[in-house]
């Protein structure tokens, strides 16, 4: 299957417009599967707008998940519920835990928490478990499977949004949400589900140094198609057995991996450049 990857659009769409006029019926079919790794919008976790052009176009092609990036995450719950009525697509965040609905928050329970599954043949969203995961606020990471894949193995989606301040400090109180850090979190979660036949994909928005420290922890194999510090690879970055790849920012470059599911590090990437002038946002 073909998986494209975005990150760091903020708010530009010249990637979602290609991915319109080039792969929109192979990813309507579910036969190819398109992801973010955070910060498509336009506002921010202090700022936000009412409506984000980027969540409809995203949700129209259809995007298949997305990382909880800077943006994704807001202070507000109701802003959150905002922007989950206008996804249609499942946002990913396996290191937050919300205080006030989440019980308990400790990195072991964390960790140990079951992923949703979705068997598909067709479109994601014909899914009858679909519509309740698109209105969450978020969710920790999915587990698909399609018998058009690979009857064997599933396709494991996790993701991480950067800490924005410690465990126990004096904001918990006030907002009501932990973060944890990635490396607590994810590993366990992967080496599980990788026990069990899954192949492991990681969005992440926490950056390229976190990425690299990040990867020698996960099963050999994964990818971890990353976003947050705007580094842009022209080649996988390959750490231990792990794939690490980033498209830059503002929607200049898309990555295209040919996923084989069978043997993951076998898999080719490209970085589709849409020659876009340099932009600073």
């Amino acid at each position: 299957m073909i998986i494209y990857h975005t990150n760091d659009m903020h708010g530009r769409s010249a990637a979602l417009e290609w991915l319109e006029d080039t792969a929109k019926a192979e990813l309507a079919s579910g036969r190819d599967l398109y992801f973010d790794s955070g910060d498509a919008l336009i506002g921010s976790n202090t700022v936000w707008k009412n409506y984000e052009p980027n969540l409809a176009k995203m949700a129209s092609l259809p995007c298949a998940a997305m990382a909880m990036g800077n943006r994704e995450f807001n202070y507000q719950r109701r802003i959150l519920d905002k922007r989950a009525a206008q996804r249609s697509f499942p946002l990913l965040c396996a290191n937050l835990a919300d205080l006030r609905s989440d019980d308990p928050v400790e990195p072991d329970v964390m960790a140990k928490r079951t992923l949703p599954v979705i068997d598909y043949g067709g479109s994601l969203h014909d899914s009858p478990q679909w519509s309740a995961l698109v209105r969450k606020r978020w969710i920790p990471g999915i587990c698909l499977r399609n018998s058009a894949w690979s009857k064997e193995f599933s396709l494991v989606l996790l993701a991480a949004v950067p800490v924005q301040y410690p465990p126990g400090a004096f904001w918990e109180k006030i907002f009501g949400f932990r973060f944890f850090e990635a490396c607590e979190i994810l590993p366990r979660i992967a080496e599980y589900y990788a026990l069990r036949a899954a192949r492991i994909i990681v969005l992440s928005h926490l950056g390229i140094d976190k990425d690299e420290a990040l990867a020698p922890h996960l099963p050999a194999g994964t990818w971890i198609l990353g976003g947050h510090t705007h580094t842009t690879l022209a080649e996988p970055l390959e750490v231990g057995g792990v794939f690490i790849a980033q498209t830059g920012a503002f929607a200049h470059n898309i990555g295209i991996l040919d996923y084989n599911i069978l043997e993951p590090r076998l898999s080719r990437y490209r970085l589709q450049s849409l020659n876009l002038s340099s932009v600073e946002g």
